[in-house]
């Protein structure tokens, strides 16, 4: 019978000595009889739930993250913010020479302005002069719905630019995962060499050489075939850490390309659907202009067929209309005055004085009154999670509370593990994107377990048992144990919560032994896990 504890091997030690001793003390006198029992201690096996928890490594982002991604084209007159400057929501941060947008805006002013003096004059019986203004505002929506169609094409050209780049990528992203699981594989069939050299204590080549020498030996073959793979590496055992570091690096360089890769990807799928927007927004404002040709042209016919009955409504049709082409101008000159479209901290800027926007983020704007904390996880321990579990994060010495709220449903193939998203509670500013911390959660919980001290659970080679206290003997018990840890193990099979459970050691402690002891009335001290 073996202990699994020390402090048992030290008990031992002391008894054996307190034995020399009073045999040495009792040689002088008369002999008497041994007290045979075996003196312990005991107490009751208690009911509880044992949780255990795990620390990861996490990285930090801010809860909200926003890519600024101007809609006009153009020369860039003004950067009016730099990276770590706080904005508010609204704050200009760019300007763009908006001379074009402006002259568009007065066009369609001096648009509206002429059909509201064509429309002072008609209604003062001026129909000739009705007839020829409506000639006018025929050509300007015309030139509108040209101008807006124009537009459209260009953005529709920038957007299949963007395109030919993700198609692009994507190749890039196909070779970078080849790439990856290439280098991945190598390092772990070197591993997997270097490791079969271990178990048969082959730690050099001249180790190696002597196996080799003799067919008979058990590790002939595994090393046999070890020694061919050296020899295709152009390796050897003695040089085989360094070539596994190598490997290890390739690996890690390749990981590292893929995900730069991907986060190009998301970039230019970023710029795609800013230019699909805007092709939305101008498709709208010609369908408006056509509208209102339409209409402008029926009301032409109308008027010249003197329907002078309908010529007040007919005007103020074409009032709405070109009220819709100033609107439309004030939103395109809008898009020239670049603001923040949330509050927060600048992280990047990629626009310059004097440089072209258009088709990429400009600014990256978070806001840090809310961060994330992304970390990986098994998938054993990723089905133990559940969402809103409390999460404890640290950096520096000081700690946070979160709460889980998100849990990977898919492998994240370059790290072989679950990704797992918490929120963290923590004042803004106080912690910085990008930076890592400590996140601690449990990860494994055994609830309404029978309980029983760690140093009370013995191991056999006939399996795992306890001593239980009936009668004032020793009863020897095998049980099936679930979760322990360095103080508490569950008992899942083999006692119940009562039964007298010897907590002490003896080297004379077997089945059927007399025991002396007395209960203690609070049971068996058990402290479940917490971490």
């Amino acid at each position: 019978m073996m202990k699994n504890s020390l402090l048992h091997k030290i008990m031992a030690l002391l008894t054996a000595v307190l034995m020399l001793m009073a045999l040495g003390a009792c040689s002088s006198e008369e002999a008497v009889a041994p007290d045979t029992t075996i003196p312990v201690t005991v107490g009751e096996a208690q009911t509880g739930d044992l949780v255990l928890q795990n620390t990861y490594i996490g990285t930090l982002t801010a809860g909200e993250s926003v890519y600024v991604v101007p809609l006009a084209a153009g020369e860039i007159t003004g950067v009016f913010v730099s990276v770590g400057e706080q904005v508010e929501e609204g704050q200009l941060l760019m300007t763009i020479d908006d001379e074009a947008a402006q002259l568009s805006l007065a066009s369609a002013e001096a648009a509206y302005t002429a059909t509201r003096a064509t429309m002072d004059q008609t209604t003062g019986s001026a129909y000739d002069l009705a007839d020829l203004q409506l000639d006018s505002n025929i050509q300007s929506l015309r030139d509108s719905i040209s101008a807006y169609t124009d537009n459209v094409g260009d953005a529709k050209d920038s957007r299949s630019d963007l395109e030919d780049s993700l198609e692009d990528t994507e190749t890039a992203a196909a070779q970078a995962a080849a790439d990856y699981q290439q280098a991945a594989t190598a390092y772990a069939t070197a591993v997997n060499a270097q490791k079969t050299l271990v178990i048969h204590d082959v730690l050099s080549d001249e180790e190696l050489r002597a196996v080799l020498t003799n067919s008979s030996n058990e590790a002939y073959a595994a090393c046999s075939e070890v020694h061919d793979l050296l020899v295709e590496w152009g390796t050897s055992v003695d040089r085989l850490d360094s070539y596994i570091d190598d490997l290890e690096e390739d690996m890690d360089a390749a990981a590292e390309k893929l995900a730069a890769i991907s986060s190009a990807q998301s970039t230019i799928q970023s710029g795609i659907d800013s230019l699909d927007s805007a092709i939305k927004q101008y498709r709208q404002a010609v369908s408006g202009y056509r509208d209102a040709l339409a209409l402008t042209e029926d009301s032409a016919e109308i008027t010249q067929g003197d329907l002078r009955e309908e010529t007040q409504a007919i005007l103020n049709a074409q009032l709405d209309a070109v009220s819709v082409g100033v609107e439309a101008a004030k939103y395109q000159l809008s898009l020239y005055q670049i603001t923040a479209p949330i509050s927060g901290v600048v992280e990047s800027v990629s626009a310059e004085e004097h440089g072209l926007a258009g088709g990429s983020a400009a600014f990256v704007i978070s806001n840090k009154a809310s961060m994330t904390v992304t970390f990986y996880v098994t998938e054993e321990v990723r089905n133990a999670l559940t969402a809103g579990q409390a999460v404890t994060v640290e950096r520096n010495g000081k700690t946070y509370s979160g709460t889980i709220t998100e849990i990977g449903v898919s492998l994240d193939l370059t790290k072989g593990l679950f990704k797992i998203k918490a929120s963290v509670d923590a004042e803004e500013g106080a912690l910085a994107s990008y930076t890592t911390v400590s996140v601690t959660t449990d990860t494994y919980r055994q609830e309404d377990a029978v309980l029983v001290p760690y140093d009370a659970v013995y191991y056999g080679d006939d399996g795992t048992y306890v001593f239980l206290a009936k009668d004032g003997k020793a009863v020897r018990t095998p049980v099936q144990t679930g979760l322990s840890d360095e103080i508490t193990t569950a008992v899942t099979e083999g006692i119940t919560p009562g039964d007298l459970v010897v907590t002490s050691w003896s080297p004379d402690l077997s089945d059927g032994a007399e025991l002396s002891y007395e209960e203690s009335a609070g049971g068996i001290t058990v402290t479940p896990s917490g971490g």
